[in-house]
């Protein structure tokens, strides 16, 4: 029976009494491969096509030569890339350890013939692994002199675009020239600590910010940033040095509630103009408006409208269905419209009752104005 190939570095596997004279020299090259799979490097040229590496079956190596680039154990890649770029390796159970040294500002990708790949950040090294299907991060990203993720490089200034270096993952940016844009080789994850006060002007599809709003930076502010493409940025995460501001917040997260009683928990809800008045303590904004009751209506609806300065803040106002305790339940939802949102620091605030249940009133009602102050 002849020599078969070992499934995942095609080793040559001898059979009992194969081989006379030559088993030796077999054996030596089969140590050989495996020595190439733990400690070997293999560099390759990548600039303007992709490249597959070479995958030759043992009978190839018999002469003890490194024909095989998929077998060793770490990949170099250099030259100036002219668009983006593969590295194709063999869909099979194999872990590899990549370096990009490639230069030009596009991505430098490790992928099976089919499948999803793992971008190799520019100037770093990054262990990936291949399941049989994907090849997929094994490890951490180092950069080009070892330094692990996160690395502090040399200062950038800031400028239009701001240029990220290849020399580490985290820097600081001087300058107070305002941006909207970063040349950065696609794949990369960096940080900037900002030592001044500067503008980041959002972009969706360039400069991809938290909230979809610019950014104007205090010195001690850091974010964290990710290329998705060449040149194309989404902030990840953002901390300014004193903490966050209420005005950085987003709604859902400043989100407040205040509660107005328009009667005790008992008596019967009465219709009436102004049933309740009081002057709203700050500027605020409103996402919505309930309300709720101790004792239901019954026969009709119970009817509320909320007004600013005399003016209604609501274009469907709000109700309460008979036989219901909240206005969550309503058939119809009212619509905040008129003089609302915006309501002015210390502006007149009134409540009416339009409506009433015509067999129960209903009691305890309460109003709740939800947003968040401004």
């Amino acid at each position: 029976m002849a020599s078969s190939a070992s499934p995942l570095l095609k080793l040559e596997l001898q059979t009992t009494g194969e081989n006379a004279s030559t088993w030796g020299t077999k054996t030596n090259v089969t140590l050989k491969r495996i020595e190439e799979a733990i400690a070997a490097t293999t560099n390759i040229a990548v600039t303007g096509s992709n490249v597959t590496l070479s995958d030759t079956q043992y009978n190839v190596h018999n002469d003890g030569s490194n024909a095989s680039e998929s077998h060793v154990a770490h990949i170099v890649a250099s030259g100036t890339l002219t668009g983006n770029r593969t590295v194709i390796v063999p869909l099979r159970s194999k872990h590899y350890l990549v370096t990009n040294n490639c230069a030009g500002a596009y991505s430098l990708t490790v992928i099976g013939a089919s499948g999803n790949g793992t971008i190799i950040p520019q100037g770093q090294s990054l262990a990936v692994r291949c399941d049989g299907t994907n090849i997929l991060p094994a490890g951490i990203a180092f950069g080009p002199t070892g330094e692990a993720f996160f690395q502090k490089g040399g200062d950038i200034a800031s400028g239009s675009p701001t240029v990220i270096d290849t020399d580490g993952t985290m820097f600081n940016v001087t300058g107070t020239t305002g941006f909207s844009a970063f040349t950065v080789a696609a794949g990369r994850i960096f940080m900037l600590d900002f030592d001044g006060a500067l503008t980041m002007t959002h972009g969706a599809g360039t400069l991809d910010l938290l909230g979809g709003a610019n950014i104007t930076t205090v010195a001690g502010d850091t974010g964290l940033f990710y290329a998705t493409a060449a040149n194309v940025v989404r902030m990840l995460s953002w901390t300014p040095v004193s903490g966050f501001t209420r005005a950085q917040l987003s709604p859902a997260a400043k989100q407040e509630v205040i509660a107005i009683a328009c009667g005790d928990e008992t008596t019967a809800t009465a219709a009436g103009t102004a049933v309740v008045t009081f002057h709203m303590p700050y500027a605020f904004t409103l996402t919505s408006v309930k309300a709720s009751l101790t004792t239901a209506p019954v026969g009709s609806v119970l009817t509320v409208d909320i007004n600013e300065a005399g003016s209604t803040v609501l274009t469907t106002k709000l109700t309460i269905d008979a036989s219901e305790l909240t206005s969550g339940t309503a058939a119809t939802a009212m619509v905040i419209g008129g003089a609302g949102p915006a309501l002015a620091d210390n502006a007149k605030m009134t409540i009416d009752v339009d409506g009433v249940g015509t067999s129960t009133a209903g009691a305890g009602l309460k109003v709740y104005l939800i947003g968040y102050a401004t």
